[in-house]
């Protein structure tokens, strides 16, 4: 039975030993492939961070200039409401003037939204 082992395994060993060198040398390719992959994965995922960081400051620029137009027209705004203010003063001031110098004077016509409310 020894005999017969060692026999068969005198046969075999040549294909065993070209078995695992087989197997051997695909787990080396396998690894490599796998290196490139991951050396692939790697540079992608850093032009994907470099991408986004981009992607981050051009949307803050555009936040920002969004802000800047934004303080703008606050400003125009107020000043339009200051304006506006004046403007009734004077209108308030020359009606009555007006009455005092007993020259009637109509009413104003008060902006009246779509819902009734006014201003």
């Amino acid at each position: 039975m020894i005999t017969e082992f060692a026999g068969s395994l005198d046969t075999m060993l040549p294909y065993a030993a070209s078995l695992f060198t087989g197997i051997g040398l695909i787990l080396y390719y396998l690894r490599k492939g796998d290196a490139e992959k991951m050396k692939q994965l790697r540079e992608d995922i850093a032009q994907l961070r470099k991408d986004m960081d981009e992607q981050n400051e051009r949307h803050a620029q555009e936040v920002a200039s969004m802000n800047q137009r934004s303080s703008f027209l606050d400003g125009v705004i107020a000043t339009l409401q200051r304006e506006l203010i004046e403007a009734r003063l004077y209108i308030a001031m020359l009606r009555g003037i007006l009455a005092d110098k007993g020259i009637p004077t109509p009413e104003p016509d008060v902006y009246q939204p779509p819902g009734g409310n006014t201003p």
